[in-house]
């Protein structure tokens, strides 16, 4: 996320894995990146502000991080 001319990371390393069938929860307390996790999952941080410099999110084969909004 960006203030101003600050450059600041919100989260880092964060991996899961799913297989068919089984549910994930984020559970944490209350400002550990649970939210930010799942808006950025969704392509939902506002940017500017927020931006995702780095990573992937996989789903059945294709990255989210890479569709675009209608897709």
């Amino acid at each position: 996320m960006r203030l101003g001319d600050i450059s600041v990371e919100v989260l880092r390393h964060v991996s899961f894995t799913l297989e068919k069938g089984e549910t994930l929860g984020l559970v944490g307390e209350s400002g550990c990146g649970k939210s930010v996790t799942a808006l950025s999952l969704l392509k939902l941080i506002p940017d500017p502000p927020g931006c995702i410099e780095k990573g992937s999110a996989i789903f059945k084969g294709r990255d989210l991080l890479s569709l675009t909004y209608d897709e």
